[in-house]
């Protein structure tokens, strides 16, 4: 009866084959998360059933480690938020999210005895919104899990005892008011390293290790949470002998198990199943001969479980893997990872049936990188492992939805603007590329010229190009221009002058086109004002007054200020005048008196200000800056009858125009001479004799 239970079951795998999707594409350009400037370290990612994703890291801020989030949603990463306070450092954050998107974080914050586990939880929608912050209780080492309907259980380590407590989803939906205590402070042992894992039905299950103190043997303890109105928590189960232990829930209820265990003087994997009610015996997993540590288990959704690990072989450590389709083990390990190459700090997801996604450290040039393999049914493993990111990577983490979409997420040492720092980078199938940035437009004559940069991510594909569009800000057909892959700029031309568009950019990739960039203001083309008119100057001392009135054209474009300027004859440095968009006139000052100028206005208008000055109105001939010329010298007067003969030369200056005479004048009496110019005297008569 069992093998043909067995056999029947095989075939109704086999008719889903067909159904079952490839290995994941992923992208070729990580995504930086964090900023550079501090340490970022420990990421963990959740992939929601619509593809957005949350991405959660610890940061160090200069003073203390606080823990930032990051959520991808159409296409891009949004921008980086503080998640815990500063003030107190905080760690181990820890990410899930439910089939509504809602995402639940969790970590543990510097505070009471053993530190304080707080949760965040972050509410989808247009905008989503993160939430206040959760004290759940005392405590360290929290992890956490999620169910169909958006139950959060979370379990944690507090002094030596395992507490947990759950959000129940709403409306109005809340945290229980208190925690559950799984299992309190037994005298003479340590409780800590839980796990816990949900399935979608909701039921719970926490494995934990329990050492006694100074030292002794470790073992495996569970407790399993039954959903209902209410749910409970149920005893503490005996599971094993062992450490390092970490547990999947099938959605028949069914646990798995695994942990590293002593055996033959060797630690090994073992792995043992909960069903009807107790648990089985162990079954190794690794062989013996060699330390194996550092074991992961994913359940699928038909409740598949794979097991990864790392394990030496041939004097390398390998990263290696067994699955149980319908509970049965795999004979023998695959390993996954190069021989010839240390494999570790190995990372496990699976989310479509018939698959799993594992992660790990491989060293290239001196420095790890991430790698990475899926199995699909009935392919198998693939063959050869993807490179994902550069050198100097650690402590990679990965998620898959239920779509199979998987994103991976690590930590990466590298200079960024001559920074070296640990940056959280990601990675995920191909998408499309972010908006580029800092995007420009300059008006032109019937056209804009339109700049920009390449995305901050290319969506993990290269970008094969760009296009500019111009929308009319009053309505109507817009146009656009292209550039290729790696251009910057383009014109978008044929536009109507003194009509406003607004400007925005996508670039392409393979995946297709992303979001666009957009120009900070609508931008208006137009042509170069026509000249000022009617250019008057009007020369002063060191100066010459200008005056203008305003084109008869300004281009398409209102007219933002007026310049004059005046040019020597002889050749030299010009001088200028400003005015601003109603000006009609201004002073062009610190001229030569004495020394002619040609005399210019030009109109200045939003094409004028990026490429230069319109057409200009001239003054109709030059123009000489003067003023009075000084005293004549040498003055003296010879007495006669009736009259007073007065000698003088030439002034010292002329003012900077020459002398047209000369005017002498006896007070009192008024009387007057003059003398044209070059001569030396003149002759007041008519005086009385004998006044001074």
């Amino acid at each position: 009866m069992s093998h043909v239970r067995l056999t029947s079951a095989l075939a109704l795998v086999t008719l889903c084959w067909a159904a079952m999707p490839a290995a994941a594409t992923w992208g070729t350009t990580p995504r930086n998360l964090s900023v550079a400037g501090q340490n970022a370290t420990d990421p963990r990612i959740a992939v929601a059933t619509d593809g957005t994703a949350t991405a959660v890291w610890v940061r160090s801020n200069g003073t203390h480690t606080i823990i930032q989030a990051a959520r991808y949603s159409s296409g891009a990463w949004g921008p980086t938020v503080d998640l815990s306070l500063a003030g107190a450092n905080a760690s181990t954050p820890r990410v899930v999210v439910d089939t509504s998107g809602v995402v639940t974080v969790v970590w543990r914050r510097d505070g009471g005895c053993c530190g304080v586990v707080q949760a965040k939880r972050y509410t989808p929608g247009s905008p989503g919104s993160w939430g206040t912050t959760t004290d759940l209780g005392d405590g360290q080492e929290p992890t956490v899990g999620v169910d169909g309907s958006g139950g959060v259980t979370v379990v944690w380590n507090y002094s030596y005892t395992i507490r947990a407590r759950r959000y129940t989803p709403g409306p109005p939906g809340a945290w229980d008011a208190t925690e559950t205590t799984l299992s309190a402070y037994n005298a003479g042992y340590q409780e800590r390293a839980p796990n816990v894992a949900v399935n979608a039905s909701g039921l719970a299950v926490a494995v934990w290790n329990r050492s006694p103190l100074p030292s002794g043997t470790t073992t495996v303890k569970a407790a399993r949470y039954t959903p209902g109105s209410p749910g409970s928590w149920g005893g503490i189960e005996a599971v094993a002998t062992g450490g390092e232990s970490t547990v999947a829930v099938a959605p028949d209820g069914a646990a798995v198990a695994v942990w590293v265990a002593t055996v033959a003087s060797y630690q090994i994997v073992q792995t043992a199943r909960y069903a009807a009610g107790v648990w089985g015996a162990p079954v190794n997993l690794s062989e013996t001969g060699a330390h194996a540590s550092s074991p992961r288990i994913a359940m699928d959704p038909d409740g598949t479980a794979t097991v990864v690990w790392i394990r030496p072989v041939s004097a390398n450590y390998v990263v290696q893997t067994k699955r149980s389709p319908l509970g049965i083990w795999d004979p023998t390990a695959t390993t996954l990872s190069g021989g010839g190459a240390y494999g570790g700090s190995p990372a496990l997801a699976a989310g479509v049936s018939g698959t799993a996604t594992v992660l790990w450290l491989r060293p290239s040039t001196g420095a790890s990188i991430v790698q990475v393999k899926e199995h699909t049914t009935p392919s198998g493993w693939t063959a050869t492992a993807t490179d994902l990111s550069g050198t100097q990577a650690l402590t990679p983490h990965v998620a898959v939805n239920a779509s199979g979409v998987a994103m991976a997420v690590w930590a990466r040492t590298m200079s960024i603007d001559g920074i070296t720092n640990t940056v959280i980078q990601a990675a995920l199938p191909p998408t499309i590329p972010e908006a580029p940035a800092t995007v420009t437009a300059t008006s032109g004559n019937t056209q804009l010229d339109v700049a920009w940069a390449a995305p901050v991510w290319n969506g993990g594909s290269a970008v094969t190009g760009y296009t500019a569009t111009a929308t009319p800000v009053a309505g109507g057909s817009s146009s656009t221009c292209a550039g290729g892959s790696s251009a910057t700029s383009c014109s978008i031309t044929g536009l109507t002058n003194g009509s406003a568009y607004t400007v925005g950019v996508t670039a392409t990739n393979g995946e297709g086109a992303g979001p666009s960039g957009a120009a900070a203001a609508p931008v208006t083309p137009a042509r170069r004002s026509s000249a000022p008119q009617n250019v008057t100057a009007t020369p002063g001392n060191g100066q010459v007054d200008v005056g203008w009135q305003q084109p008869l054209d300004n281009g398409g474009s209102a007219v933002t200020g007026y310049t004059a300027t005046a040019t020597p004859v002889a050749g030299g440095s010009s001088s200028t005048c400003t005015g601003g968009s109603s000006a009609t006139s201004c002073s062009i000052t610190g001229l030569t008196n004495g020394a002619a100028y040609t005399i210019t206005v030009t109109a200045t208008n939003v094409v004028n200000s990026a490429a230069g000055a319109g057409a200009s109105g001239a003054a109709t001939a030059p123009v000489t800056p003067r003023t009075t010329p000084s005293a004549p010298q040498g003055v003296t007067g010879t007495s006669g009858d009736g009259q007073v003969t007065i000698s003088f030369s030439a002034p010292v200056s002329d003012g900077g125009s020459a002398i047209t005479g000369y005017t002498v004048t006896a007070s009192p009496g008024g009387g007057t001479c003059t003398a044209v110019p070059g001569a030396t005297s003149c002759t007041i008569s008519g005086l009385t004799n004998g006044t001074t």
